[in-house]
């Protein structure tokens, strides 16, 4: 659109006023957004990592295998603690095992895992970590705790889903910045209430595609600045980046 209109026109998005008046192209604007976008996930997939290495070097620090001595202790007895008919939770797994310190005998016991717990043996021997002050002072070292790894799991599963977010938008962003800007006109305004009793407006627009097809979609007005701000009325000129019959988008 060449013309710079010279009459008042209703805009969603005030940012789009650009568009309108021919000072930037609509494939420009899209470009921005999804640049801003994009940096906005690199920043919090750089902040979310960064999180999880600091989960994981603070349990890390805080193990017993990090401040003590290993050796290999004996799996002596498997027992399994049934919760679940008092407090309705998983049954707690232990495994109790023995070892020899300086020729005095230790036992200890630790809860674990269901696959630690069926996968080790009476008679079979684990790693574990002791005190060299006090060597009753035990624990079986079974690797990263299984909450930082459950953290890194959805870390890493929100960063792939924020990936394929950002993708999409910018697709149909792109989608949209074919064709050109065509004018319309507000011919019906409707006041709405949503489930919070908070209201918003369906404000209905026709415009004439560049096929000459009468064209008559709805939009919704809402948030917080609708509550207050009065809807335009009917007749108010308003502007659509039009692709296609399927896909536009009003400005």
């Amino acid at each position: 659109m060449s013309a710079r209109p010279s009459f008042p026109y209703f805009l969603v998005n005030p940012a789009h006023d650009a568009i309108v008046r021919g000072d930037i192209s609509a494939v420009q604007v899209m470009r921005g957004k999804n640049r801003q976008l994009r940096n906005l996930m690199i920043a919090a997939s750089v902040i979310s990592v960064l999180i999880v290495a600091l989960f994981f070097l603070l349990d890390r620090a805080q193990s017993l295998a990090a401040r003590g001595i290993t050796t290999r202790a004996q799996v002596t007895r498997h027992a399994i603690e049934d919760q679940s008919r008092r407090d309705d939770v998983a049954p707690l797994y232990y495994l109790e095992y023995a070892f020899t310190v300086d020729g005095i005998s230790y036992e200890g016991q630790e809860i674990v895992d269901a696959g630690t717990y069926n996968r080790v043996r009476d008679g079979d021997r684990v790693v574990i970590a002791y005190l060299p002050d006090d060597p009753r002072i035990n624990e079986i070292v079974t690797g990263t705790n299984s909450n930082v790894l459950s953290l890194a799991c959805f870390t890493g599963i929100g960063i792939a889903l924020a990936g394929m977010i950002v993708l999409y938008q910018a697709a149909q962003q792109r989608r949209y910045t074919r064709g050109g800007v065509i004018q319309g006109e507000i011919i019906r305004v409707e006041q709405k209430m949503d489930t919070q009793r908070k209201p918003y407006y369906q404000v209905h627009y026709v415009f004439l595609s560049p096929q000459g097809a009468r064209m008559e979609r709805m939009h919704v007005l809402n948030g917080e600045k609708w509550i207050a701000k009065t809807p335009p009325p009917v007749g108010t000129p308003v502007f659509i980046q039009y692709a296609n019959e399927r896909e536009f988008q009003l400005l």
